[in-house]
């Protein structure tokens, strides 16, 4: 049986095929016709689209998606590396608005540690590995960690 999910990226009208007896179709976009009974994929390909009950089964239930764990990354404090350079590192590898990188910055300055961001495990260790390989060219002790949300 075909189950839809609605893309994040994309209006609601255009969904993305999770779990597909027909392996070719997935990751293929597809659009729902306008009278709802079909969905339409861009190679011309049709599925008829049908009821799906409102109740969960314990079958459902254990299919249930999990979700990814996330992380917390953390900036530490040290002596050596400039406050505007932790700004400027905040800001380009993680995303951060200048004022909120310089609150984290003063954080981490006044505590010794301040919370960064929330995010899965790969995309932190991603990101912390930007961040130690800029800080390490530039000569800085810079140092980013991460741990489980609890």
């Amino acid at each position: 049986m075909t189950s839809l999910q609605v893309h994040p990226h994309f209006p609601r009208h255009v969904y993305s095929v999770t779990d597909s007896p027909v392996r070719a179709l997935r990751g293929f976009q597809a659009t729902v016709s306008p009278n709802r009974s079909f969905l339409r994929y861009s190679l011309g390909i049709e599925l008829e689209l049908k009821a799906m009950p409102a109740t969960v089964t314990q079958t459902d239930a254990a299919h249930a998606v999990r979700l990814t764990p996330r992380y917390r990354v953390l900036v530490h404090n040290d002596d050596v590396t400039p406050m505007d350079y932790v700004v400027r590192v905040l800001r380009s590898i993680f995303g951060l608005e200048p004022t909120h990188a310089e609150q984290v910055m003063l954080e981490a300055h006044h505590t010794g540690v301040a919370l960064v961001a929330v995010l899965p495990i790969e995309l932190a260790e991603f990101r912390m590995d930007q961040a130690h390989s800029l800080a390490r060219t530039a000569r800085y002790p810079l140092r980013f960690s991460c741990e489980p949300e609890a």
